[in-house]
C-alpha cells in the first residue's frame, strides 16, 4: 500500500516550497520601481512577473497622506513628454484610487499639458467626488474622459469660456494631428458651474474632435455660458447622447434680443455630426430677458435631433440663425420628439421649434429669430412635436399661448388660440405629428412658393367642417363629419386631405385644384 498523506500535511509541504521559491527568486517580484513599471498592473510573461502597459493605477505616485491634486500628478508622472515612448499602444490609466475621505480632489494644471505629441490611444478613469479645476482640459487625440457613474463632479475656479476642450489647434500648443482630432471622448461627467457662479462659463467646447469624437450622459450644471458648443471644424463627430442642461440663476441677465456665448444656450450646432439624442435644457426662469433666446441653435445640414425637452427659452429649437455661426444652409434636418415646458414646471417655452427666415408669420407676439441673414432653411423634416405650456400673460394686456413650431421661412404656424385682452380660448394645447418644409417651387422663394405639409391645421381655430377654413397649408385632418359638413365646395388649401372617421364608403377626400373636396379612398 502507498502511504497516505494528509490534507494538513499537504498544506504544509506546499507553503514551504512556496516559501523557498520566493526566497531564493526575489527578482520575480520587481514588477514595480526600478523596472520603471510603477502603477502596472503585474502579468507573467515568459521572464516571470511584469508590468502591463496596458493598464496603469495612478495612486502609485500619491502617499495618500494629503488630498491628491490629481491634475498635477497625472501631468507630472504619467502624461508628460515620454509618455509616447513609454505606451507607444496606449493604456488605460486608473485614478479612481485618488479620493481623499472628506475633501475635493483638485486639479492645478491641465492634465494634458506636458504630453509631446499627439498621444495613442487613452483612457482616463476619474475618481468619484468633487474634482475642483483652476484651469480648462483641453482634450487631445485618441483619448477618453470617463468619469464614476457614482458621480465624477468637475467644478470650476475659473471664469472662462468653456470647462473641456475635446481637441484644438497645434497652433495653440494642443494635441491633434494637423489640428484635426479623431476618438475624443467624454462620458458620465457632471461639468459644475456654480463654484464659481456660473457668469460667463461653458461646459464642452468642440472645434476640431471629428470622427469617433461623442458625448455620452453628461450634466451641464448651472452654467452661464453654452453647455455644449459644436463648432465647424466638429465635422462628422457624435453622436452627443443623454445630456441635460441648466443655466446658472446668475448668468448675464442683459442679453438683449442677440444670440451668443454671453447668455445661457444649451447646444450650438454648427457642424454635419450624427447627431443629438436625449437632451434635456433648463434656461433661467428667474430672468425674462434670458428667455429671447433659444435652447438649441441648429445652423448645419444632415442632422437629425431627437427626444429633446426643453424649459425657460423663448425659443427651443432654432434653425438657421447666422448670428451664432457663419452664414451657410440649413437642410435636410430631422427634428423629432421635441417637447416644450410643461404645465407647472419652471418657466415656459414660447416656440418650441422656430425655423428662421424672412418671412415672420407674427413677430409682434412670437418674436423673430436673432438674425437670418444669408440662411437657407429647407427640406425641413419634424415628427411628434407640442408645447405643453399653458397660456401666459406677455405683458398686462396681450395673453399668449404657445406655438408649436413658428416658420418664418413661409409665415406659417402651428399655434395654440391667442387673443388680446382675454385669457386665450383653446381648451389644449396642441400637438403635431408631421409639419414638412420642402423647397422653393417655382418662382420667387416667397412664403406660398414653398412645398410643405403638416398633419395639423395652422390654427385649432381653423377646421375642415365649418368656417373659418384658416388652414394655410396642406394637412391631414381627422373627424367623425364629413369636410364642410357634407358641402364638398370650397376646400382649402389645395392638397389637403380629411380622413371621415364614420364613414361606411369612401372617407378619404383631398382638396383639388379646383378647390372642392373629392373623395379617394
Amino acid at each position: 500500500m502507498g502511504t497516505r498523506i494528509s490534507l494538513s500535511t499537504r498544506s504544509v509541504i506546499t507553503f514551504m516550497v512556496i516559501a523557498g521559491w520566493f526566497s531564493v527568486c526575489p527578482s520575480r517580484m520587481t514588477a514595480q520601481g526600478s523596472q520603471g513599471s510603477q502603477g502596472q498592473k503585474a502579468v507573467w510573461n515568459s521572464t516571470g512577473l511584469a508590468g502591463s502597459s496596458a493598464w496603469l493605477d495612478a495612486s502609485a505616485w500619491w502617499s495618500g497622506t494629503s488630498a491628491p491634486d490629481l491634475c498635477s500628478l497625472l501631468a507630472t508622472n504619467i502624461l508628460k513628454d515620454k509618455y509616447n515612448s513609454n505606451y507607444p499602444n496606449g493604456t488605460v490609466i486608473d485614478a479612481r484610487g485618488l479620493v481623499y475621505a472628506g475633501t475635493s480632489t483638485t486639479c492645478s494644471v491641465d492634465p494634458f499639458s506636458n504630453l509631446n505629441g499627439p498621444p495613442p490611444s487613452t483612457t482616463l478613469l476619474l475618481p468619484s467626488g468633487y474634482i475642483d479645476i483652476a484651469v480648462p482640459w483641453t482634450v487631445p487625440n485618441n483619448t477618453r474622459i470617463i468619469g464614476d457613474e457614482q458621480g465624477t463632479r468637475i467644478r470650476t475656479n475659473f471664469s472662462g469660456p468653456y470647462m473641456i476642450a475635446m481637441g484644438g489647434s497645434n497652433t495653440n500648443g494642443n494635441l491633434c494631428p494637423s489640428s484635426v482630432c479623431t476618438s475624443v471622448g467624454l462620458e458620465h461627467l457632471i461639468l459644475d458651474g456654480n463654484m464659481h457662479g456660473g457668469y460667463l462659463v461653458g461646459g464642452i467646447n468642440n472645434q476640431y474632435a471629428q470622427a469617433g469624437s461623442y458625448v455620452d450622459v453628461v450634466n451641464l450644471y448651472l452654467l452661464g455660458g453654452t453647455g455644449l458648443s459644436i463648432g465647424a471644424g466638429a465635422i462628422n463627430s457624435g453622436p452627443y447622447s443623454n445630456i441635460s442642461y441648466v443655466a446658472s440663476v446668475n448668468a448675464n441677465a442683459d442679453c438683449g434680443t442677440g444670440a451668443g456665448h454671453s447668455c445661457p444656450v444649451c447646444v450650438d450646432l454648427e457642424a454635419q455630426t450624427q447627431g443629438l439624442h436625449g437632451l434635456t435644457c433648463n434656461g433661467n426662469a428667474a430672468t425674462t430677458m434670458l428667455q429671447q433666446h433659444a435652447g438649441i441653435y441648429v445652423n448645419a445640414s444632415n442632422e437629425t435631433i431627437e427626444d429633446v425637452h426643453i424649459e425657460s427659452f423663448w425659443d427651443g429649437i432654432e434653425v438657421g440663425v447666422s448670428a451664432v455661426g457663419t452664414p451657410g444652409t440649413a437642410t435636410n434636418v430631422t427634428l423629432s420628439n421635441i417637447a416644450g415646458s410643461e404645465t407647472g414646471s419652471s418657466g415656459y417655452t414660447t416656440n418650441t421649434i422656430h425655423l428662421c427666415g424672412n418671412h415672420p408669420w407674427d413677430s409682434s407676439n412670437s418674436s423673430t429669430c436673432a438674425s437670418t441673414s444669408g440662411m437657407t432653411v429647407e427640406d425641413i423634416t419634424i415628427l411628434d412635436a407640442m408645447n405643453l405650456n399653458p397660456p401666459y400673460t406677455l405683458n398686462m394686456t396681450t395673453k399668449i399661448a404657445p406655438t408649436i413650431i413658428a416658420d418664418d421661412v413661409t409665415a406659417n404656424a402651428i399655434a395654440s388660440c391667442r387673443t388680446n385682452g382675454n385669457p386665450p380660448g383653446c381648451p389644449t394645447v396642441l400637438s403635431t405629428a408631421i409639419y414638412a418644409l420642402g423647397e422653393p417651387d417655382g418662382g420667387a422663394t416667397t412664403g406660398a412658393s414653398f412645398s410643405k405639409f403638416t398633419s395639423s391645421p395652422a390654427t385649432p381655430n381653423g377646421n375642415y367642417q365649418s368656417p373659418p377654413y384658416t388652414s394655410y397649408m396642406p394637412t391631414w385632418g381627422v373627424g367623425s363629419g364629413a369636410p364642410n359638413n357634407g358641402n364638398t365646395a370650397y376646400c382649402s388649401p389645395v392638397g389637403a386631405i380629411y380622413s371621415q372617421t364614420t364613414a361606411s364608403g369612401k372617407s378619404v377626400y383631398v382638396c383639388t385644384p379646383a378647390g372642392e373636396w373629392a373623395t379617394i379612398r
